[in-house]
């Protein structure tokens, strides 16, 4: 089930118009969406998604809270559970990939998740690249906008999408002489 499309219509304006300020652009959205007549059939629809987002944020503090039971990150848990939680969260088949229980993929489904998982992976490798060479050219006390000329903002991109696409060509060579001699 997906949104609406006169509803994405009006939020791509208004999301990119209020820029940081989700709460005004939430609200603006809202109020000509309201106005429609379509409006009130996107209840339950609407309804739905949300629930759907709040198990998808469920999903992902489980899977953190399995990571830190798991030894995965540096920091140890705040609370000290009891075996019986700690045997759950070491249970890794429970853990959530692509909206799925990883003990109930199929092996059909896994390199389609790959590709899939791979590609958000890429975007977030990318806009992490591309903060940390703003991190250095940008003034703590200004924003990127003020620092940055679009113009160069251009090159920087570009250089950053062409240092990726080379790192994505290391890995896969990689990984071919990796299968090539069995590992």
């Amino acid at each position: 089930m997906d949104y609406p499309e006169k509803l994405i219509e009006i939020a791509k304006v208004d999301a990119i118009e209020y820029g940081e300020d989700t709460s005004k652009a939430t609200d603006e959205i809202e109020k000509k969406a309201s106005k429609l007549k379509e409006f009130p059939k996107w209840g339950k629809q609407l309804i739905w998604l949300a629930i759907r987002e709040l198990v998808y944020d469920i999903r992902h503090k489980d899977n953190v809270a399995r990571r830190k039971a798991a030894g995965d990150y540096t920091k140890p848990a705040k609370v000290k559970p009891g075996e019986d939680v700690r045997s759950v969260y070491r249970s890794l088949y429970r853990y959530f990939i692509s909206g799925t229980m990883l003990g109930l993929i199929r092996g059909e489904d896994l390199e389609g998740i790959a590709k899939s998982e791979r590609a958000v992976g890429e975007g977030h490798i990318f806009n992490a690249r591309l903060a940390n060479r703003l991190s250095e050219i940008v003034p703590k006390n200004k924003t990127v906008e003020q620092a940055v000329t679009e113009k160069r903002l251009a090159i920087i991109f570009q250089q950053v999408e062409e240092d990726q696409e080379f790192s994505k060509a290391v890995v896969e060579e990689d990984q071919g002489f990796s299968k090539a001699v069995g590992d």
